[in-house]
């Protein structure tokens, strides 16, 4: 009697405390090479910070946490293949919400990750680790709360352990595609917070930009604005300050 209790409580006491990883879909064995290293640096070539980021689109175009990004003159993505691509440029930055959105010059070794349309509360959703070689592993989490932040964006609450080195990865749904992005912050030992890819959207650099905090304290390159006379006058500041 003994050994069959035994049998039955086993599986319930080794899942608590913590997460479980999920068996790894076909489409990671590529979609993890969108998922990056990326190493900072000062005016003087001095290495600053490393962190984790991912690319989002064919273009690209990549995210990581603004703090990574802070002081830093350069800074250096490497994906699980080993591939080095210098950022180019920063195309959006918001320190409240703690991201940047970046662009380095894409290759035929490029991968990126789709992004999803919103996910449902309750729904299961995945971490995606940096890792090299063939033995890494989904992450799997719940959905346990979602609010609104702005008309478009949600912001997650996740059945994942507060841990450093789950910022910046993407919270993927069961096809691959990117939903958010994990941030750090107050939390407990058992949830964690993700911000939704359409906070995206609202990030546009403007002949404004140049007075904004936010870009101040980054000294990589900013892009300049899509449209053309918002270009022009950006360009103008920028020669008389």
């Amino acid at each position: 009697m003994k050994r069959f209790l035994l049998f039955i409580l086993l599986p319930a006491i080794t899942g608590i405390g913590g997460l479980q990883a999920a068996k790894a879909p076909k489409w990671l064995k590529k979609s993890h090479n969108a998922v990056c290293t990326i190493t900072t640096y000062n005016a003087n070539g001095e290495q600053l910070a490393t962190g984790t980021g991912f690319f989002i689109d064919s273009d690209g175009t990549g995210i990581a946490d603004y703090r990574l990004f802070t002081e830093a003159g350069s800074a250096v993505t490497t994906d699980a293949a080993g591939v080095s691509r210098d950022i180019k440029y920063i195309t959006g930055a918001n320190s409240l919400y703690d991201i940047v959105r970046f662009k380095v010059t894409p290759d035929k070794q490029f991968t990126w990750l789709q992004k999803a349309d919103t996910i449902m509360l309750d729904d299961a959703v995945f971490l995606m680790p940096y890792f090299t070689g063939k033995n890494g592993r989904l992450i799997e989490a719940n959905i346990l709360k979602t609010k609104k932040i702005d008309e478009r964006t949600h912001y997650y609450t996740l059945s994942a352990a507060n841990d450093s080195s789950y910022t910046n990865l993407p919270i993927v749904n069961s096809t691959g595609q990117a939903v958010g992005i994990v941030q750090s912050g107050m939390s407990s030992d058992t949830t964690c917070f993700a911000l939704g890819l359409e906070y995206l959207n609202s990030l546009q650099i403007n002949a404004l930009t140049l007075n904004n905090a936010d870009y101040r304290r980054l000294e990589i390159r900013k892009a300049l604005p899509p449209d053309k006379q918002q270009a022009l006058t950006y360009v103008y500041l920028m020669n008389g300050s």
